[in-house]
């Protein structure tokens, strides 16, 4: 418990940072798996879930994640702290109108 509130404190103002890294981290480990399949078991994961999830358009999914990660981690011009749950609701919304 005291570890959590250690590590919410730490990252206090920086958790759109982090998540954007995170973003991108997974953005460049999808795309190793689907586009050349050297990612190992985390890859073909990824590969197989976003075949699954979006079917053809499965190839949009690292360049969208990826961009989505610089744009968590760049933030607004006007330096108001981003909005994580917005990217995540647009990216839910796209993967579902792609299911479809």
């Amino acid at each position: 418990m005291r570890a959590w509130r250690a590590i919410a404190v730490a990252t206090e103002g920086h958790r759109a940072d982090l998540a954007g890294l995170a973003a991108i981290a997974v953005g460049l480990i999808a795309g190793l798996g689907i586009y050349a399949g050297l990612a190992g078991p985390f890859g073909r994961l990824a590969a197989s879930g976003a075949a699954e999830l979006v079917g053809v358009a499965k190839v949009m999914l690292p360049p969208a994640l990826v961009a989505a990660g610089v744009l968590m981690i760049r933030g607004r011009d006007d330096q108001r702290e981003p909005n994580p749950r917005l990217t995540v609701g647009g990216v839910i919304v796209v993967l579902a109108v792609l299911g479809l």
